[in-house]
């Protein structure tokens, strides 16, 4: 993983874990992977539903590429 890629999931995980709905929107808009990990393994929906992020959650939901049997490491 390079360090822009890093960077930017860093970014994504972060907005979805802030309850930042146009950042996540950005992010999916982009065609970009929503269960993009980092080296804790949390996906941006484990990091919405542990924050309480519901409207983050639900756009996450409508993903037809979203994991919903994702585990942490």
């Amino acid at each position: 993983m390079q360090v822009n890629d890093a960077v930017e999931r860093r970014v994504f995980l972060d907005a979805a874990a802030g309850g930042d709905l146009d950042g996540v929107n950005a992010w999916i808009s982009a065609r970009r992977d929503v269960n993009v990990t980092l080296g804790e393994g949390w996906t941006a929906l484990l990091y919405a539903v542990a924050h309480s992020r519901m409207r983050i959650v639900q756009r996450l939901l409508k993903e037809e590429t979203i994991d919903l049997n994702a585990t942490t490491m």
